[in-house]
């Protein structure tokens, strides 16, 4: 790619990647600008848009190089919106029929990337809420992911006893 202009293939693998990294929706990504962008604190600072109500999203350990790589590929921007896609579900669905793969959609990648926080950082669905943008303290990580806080759980069970 030439320096701050991608092509439109490498624009949206790296917004497919941002919601993966990250764990946030289309709608927090769409209306996110490089001014939300704290490098000092290592978090990005995002406006739920359901609610208005701000949060935030720690640079997770595998997300810290991708938005700083993004950012030099971007020839370090100060304003200006990080991306200008509208919707890629249409673009996930033609991948996947291509692959002759079950349809699925952006969602899915948010979902992954708190199971991966689950099963790699901790399983404190407070803080997991909080870096989601949740007001619920946890309830709704707790009922969606109970599966994965589960065998989580155990895992850290048997290391602390070491059985």
């Amino acid at each position: 790619i030439s320096k701050g202009k991608p092509d439109s293939e490498d624009y949206s693998k790296d917004y497919l990647k941002f919601l993966f990294l990250a764990g946030i929706g289309e709608a927090e990504l769409n209306s996110l600008t490089w001014k939300s962008i704290d490098w000092k604190a290592n978090r990005v600072m995002i406006e739920r848009q359901k609610t208005g109500v701000y949060f935030y999203v720690p640079f997770y350990p595998w997300f810290k190089p991708f938005i700083t790589d993004l950012w030099n590929r971007r020839e370090k921007p100060t304003s200006g919106k990080i991306f200008n896609i509208k919707s890629i579900k249409q673009g996930i669905w033609n991948a996947c029929d291509r692959l002759k793969l079950s349809r699925f959609s952006p969602r899915t990648f948010r979902k992954a990337c708190i199971v991966r926080i689950i099963q790699t950082l901790t399983k404190d669905v407070a803080l997991i809420a909080k870096w989601q943008g949740h007001q619920d303290n946890g309830v709704l990580v707790q009922r969606t992911y109970a599966y994965y806080l589960s065998s989580a759980s155990d895992n850290y069970e048997k290391s602390i006893l070491g059985t």
